[in-house]
């Protein structure tokens, strides 16, 4: 087994730009979080690092990660949170088997909404008993980089190449492979998932206000079988980390939680066949505009339920 300073050595060999990513402070936090952590967690951490991504669909987090990320992302952020009693209510649906599965539908400003979402969250998670499992559905992009593979290990990661996640990466692949893809994740969800965030925009908004929700996300919310939707906002990630920034910086993030909803009431409402798929959809979206400020409601603002 290797010693603690053996293993922190080649974290740092990981992540040699580490201390230009993040602020100067931050690297003490991160290192002596490494030292209060066993061996064992950290070699655990490595091997997961050197396999995530690899193949689609379902890749489990790794604690180590998860303990750094918040520590790093509570020293840097000032989060403002709102709703959270909502998403207990959606959380009591599952524990109680009035649902199967959670599905968190947000807007997506940055790469850092996952993390900062999976961070300020998880307090809530853990008292209702869901402390491992919140998972995120991505694309290729998200492993292209070594910190941003090494921020997915801070939660269950599920691989997919459609074209929902706008990667640019799937272009070169068959329809067969991103068929193939897409059922791997579809499976997973039934089988791995209970708690389960989904960017419906398909990718990151330039503007920072809302984009249309992509039909075929319905195809993931509907894999969750009986499953309660909850929309929610995060605003202050791109502040964070900026698009076509790899540098963090110090933030104000909002997090507000709406009203859950299930997603049978969707169907008997719009219908199960596809000509209802955007109509459904649409309806997240409406929701989850609800609880942003007016002015980042974007292609839903001025519309109502």
């Amino acid at each position: 087994m290797a010693t603690i300073d053996i293993v922190i050595s080649e974290l740092r060999n990981l992540f040699p730009d580490w201390e230009s990513t993040v602020p100067s402070k931050i690297w003490p936090v991160i290192e002596q979080t490494a030292y209060e952590t066993s061996v064992d967690e950290l070699e655990d951490f490595l091997e997961k690092y050197r396999t995530v991504g690899k193949e689609w669909g379902f890749h489990p987090y790794a604690p180590f990660a998860r303990r750094i990320l918040k520590n790093v992302l509570y020293v840097i952020t000032e989060p403002v949170l709102g709703g959270l009693g909502n998403l207990e209510k959606g959380l009591d649906m599952v524990r109680e088997g009035k649902a199967d599965r959670l599905i968190l539908l947000t807007n997506h400003l940055s790469y850092a909404d996952a993390n900062l979402l999976a961070t300020l969250l998880q307090p809530t998670l853990i008292a209702k008993g869901f402390g491992d499992d919140f998972s995120v559905v991505v694309g290729p992009k998200v492993y292209n980089q070594r910190f941003k593979a090494f921020s997915s290990l801070q939660f269950n990661s599920l691989l997919i190449a459609q074209s929902l996640t706008v990667a640019t990466q799937e272009a070169s692949l068959s329809i067969r492979e991103i068929a193939r893809a897409a059922k791997k994740v579809m499976v997973d969800i039934h089988e791995r998932v209970k708690v389960l965030l989904i960017f419906p925009e398909g990718g990151r908004s330039r503007t920072g206000s809302l984009n249309r929700f992509l039909p075929g996300v319905i195809k993931l919310i509907e894999a969750a079988g009986n499953a309660v939707v909850v929309p929610a906002s995060i605003i202050g990630g791109n502040v964070l980390l900026p698009i076509n920034d790899s540098t963090l910086h110090y933030a104000r993030v909002d997090v507000t939680v709406g009203e859950p909803i299930l997603l049978g009431d969707m169907h008997a409402r719009y219908g199960t066949a596809d000509q209802a798929k955007p109509d459904i959809m649409d309806h997240f979206g409406r929701r989850v505009a609800a609880t942003m400020p007016p002015e980042r409601r974007g292609i839903y603002a001025g519309e109502s339920e």
